[in-house]
């Protein structure tokens, strides 16, 4: 594996990545430690950076995501009927202008 000066080590990475995870879900660290069975201040240590994680961890974790992330993938994208509605509404405009402008010989492409 090639590396690159001031790259992230698969480490730093992984802690990156579940950072980001946990606050697109709007996960907790106890979501996080109950997943893995570890101690909430486990969890904390890890995200804080002052301990590594070992492979059992990080092998846990990937085994618990699908489960952990269920029940919180539906907030992340709800919408309203009428938003959709409405969105569906710009989305046909739109389609059927470009459709329009598209069979004219002399159309600008933007």
């Amino acid at each position: 594996m090639k590396t690159y000066p001031n790259s992230p080590t698969p480490h730093e990475s992984n802690v990156l990545t579940l950072k980001i995870l946990m606050k697109l879900f709007r996960l907790k660290g106890t979501d996080i430690a109950r997943s893995c069975n570890v101690s909430k201040t486990y969890v904390s240590r890890l995200l804080s950076g002052d301990l590594r994680a070992g492979d059992a961890f990080w092998a846990r974790l990937n085994q618990s995501l699908p489960a952990l992330l269920e029940p919180t993938a539906r907030h992340v994208f709800s919408l309203s009927d009428n938003t959709v509605k409405n969105a569906n509404e710009l989305l046909n405009r739109l389609q059927n202008s470009s459709s329009r402008t598209s069979d004219h010989p002399t159309a600008a492409v933007a």
